[in-house]
């Protein structure tokens, strides 16, 4: 608690120095901390930050600062230390990897990373420096620790005779690379009739420190309408269990030209010009008949 009240502090400080403006809604940064309790030496962790600012009237150019004692040198930023705002765009993002080397001392690493934007107007020459800071928490270890979430689960809607689409969003927070079990999947109608059920058990592999969607297709002969799925998703000595609703719509058809018969497009075209010599043969007699009148 110490620790990282001292961080706040000594953050509150530097950004006071830098402008009382940076506390307004004109710069952000989202998330504002990168912790990694089990950070095994030799490996490579990244965490994705979105840096945004309100004002776009102008092109502005990004500045980092490390300040986590003993890390800097394997802390990395993309896409570099210095990177440019263009006129009119509004975010951007920002990557931090962290590749602590085999030799690293296991410990503590804590500090923090200023991120500065300096925006102004090229014909006044008046720049004004505005800084928010990540605070930075690390613990470097030896240990393989392993530790898959489930984040969420999703079905989208889809089209009769296309696969149902099971989407989950597993974020893997341990130090080495992991995967689910097994996904078990039971479909019911609107009155809770089974339609079918389904399992699954090959999965891609999520690297540490990545959040990743696993899309799992299954073949169904489902017709249109609404329909639950139960979900049952299995990791280690994990379940989570869910209840997703989805519909099912008639399949649109579309007719391709090229795969229409000559033949008939022929037909088609001929039914057409006669229609026309029909209705022009229709116009001529009425004005023969207005003039006779």
């Amino acid at each position: 608690i110490m620790r990282k009240l001292a961080l706040t502090i000594i953050l509150f400080a530097i950004f006071f120095q830098l402008s009382t403006s940076s506390l307004q809604a004109s710069f952000g940064i989202s998330p504002a901390e990168i912790a990694y309790e089990y950070l095994r030496s030799g490996t490579s962790m990244e965490k994705e930050f979105l840096l945004s600012r309100s004002t776009t009237d102008y092109p502005a150019r990004i500045e980092i600062e490390k300040h986590v004692e003993g890390a800097n040198d394997w802390i990395k930023i993309e896409p570099g230390n210095e990177f440019e705002f263009s006129q009119g765009e509004r975010t951007k993002s920002m990557k931090v990897i962290i590749s602590p080397p085999e030799d690293v001392r296991y410990r503590s690493f804590t500090g923090y990373i200023i991120v500065k934007i300096h925006e102004g107007s090229q014909t006044t020459g008046v720049a004004v420096v505005k800084g928010l800071g990540i605070t930075v928490d690390l613990n470097t270890t030896w240990v393989d620790y392993v530790r898959l979430l489930v984040r969420e689960l999703r079905i989208p809607d889809l089209f009769e005779k296309d696969p149902l689409m099971l989407i989950i969003k597993a974020q893997n927070q341990g130090n080495q690379s992991a995967t689910l079990d097994r996904v078990e999947i039971k479909v019911l109608d609107t009155l809770e009739n089974e339609e079918f059920t389904a399992v699954h058990e090959d999965f891609e592999l999520v690297e540490p420190s990545i959040t990743k969607e696993l899309a799992i297709n299954f073949e169904n002969d489902l017709t249109s309408g609404e329909y639950q799925a139960d979900i049952k998703v299995f990791y280690q000595d994990q379940i989570k269990e869910d209840s997703l609703f989805f519909n099912v719509m008639e399949q649109e058809v579309v007719i391709d030209p090229d795969d229409i018969e000559p033949d008939v497009v022929y037909q088609k075209y001929f039914q057409a010009v006669l229609l026309l010599i029909l209705i022009v043969l229709v116009l001529l007699v009425v004005k023969k008949n207005r003039r006779k009148n």
